[in-house]
C-alpha cells in the first residue's frame, strides 16, 4: 500500500510541475511544403509580408511570414508557394529591458540598446522624446522608452499591437 501511495504522489507531482512549465510549440515545417500546408499545420501567421519581381523572365513571389515561438518567432520563406527556408529568431526585446533602467540619460540609454527603429531618434530636438523599438526580422515585441528632458522616465514592454495579439 504503500508503494502505491508514493508512487501516486510521484505521478501527482511529476503532471503538477509539468503543468507549469511553457515549452515552445514543435514546428513541423519542411523545405518544399506549399503554403496551404504551412497554414494547415501552423494556422494563419502572426506577421506577413510579400515580395514580388516581375522583371526576370521567370516571376518571383517571396512571402515571409512569421509566428510567436517561445522566447521569439518563427520565420518562414516561401518562394512561388514553397516554403524555402525556415528559422527561429530571439526576440531582442526582453534582453533590451534588461539593460535600461529609469533615470539613465539619453547617452546612457543609446549605449546600452543602440538607436531606436521607429518614432524618435536620439538626435531629435524634442525636449520630451520616446523612443520606439522593434526587430524589424520579427517584429513580435514593442519597447518604447519615454524621456523627460535627457532622463529615462518610463520603459513600457509590450506585444507589438501592430500585428494584434495571438
Amino acid at each position: 500500500m504503500r508503494y502505491i501511495r508514493n508512487g501516486t504522489f510521484l505521478v501527482l507531482l511529476a503532471v503538477m510541475t509539468g503543468c507549469n512549465a511553457v515549452a515552445p510549440p514543435v514546428i513541423n515545417v519542411k523545405t518544399g511544403m506549399t503554403s496551404q500546408q504551412v497554414r494547415t499545420t501552423l494556422g494563419a501567421p502572426l506577421i506577413t509580408g510579400t515580395y514580388r519581381d516581375t522583371r526576370g523572365s521567370t516571376p518571383l513571389t517571396q512571402e515571409r511570414w512569421t509566428y510567436k515561438e517561445g522566447d521569439g518567432a518563427r520565420i518562414i520563406i516561401l518562394e512561388n508557394d514553397k516554403v524555402t527556408t525556415s528559422s527561429h529568431k530571439v526576440d531582442p526585446i526582453p534582453a533590451m529591458q534588461k539593460k535600461i533602467h529609469e533615470g539613465m540619460t539619453r547617452a546612457e540609454a543609446l549605449a546600452a540598446i543602440g538607436q531606436p527603429v521607429l518614432g524618435n531618434n536620439s538626435r531629435d530636438p524634442n525636449p520630451n522624446p520616446t523612443w520606439q523599438y522593434s526587430d524589424p526580422v520579427a517584429p513580435v515585441s514593442l519597447l518604447m522608452v519615454v524621456f523627460q528632458g535627457d532622463k529615462v522616465v518610463k520603459i513600457i514592454a509590450s506585444p507589438n499591437m501592430a500585428y494584434g495579439t495571438r
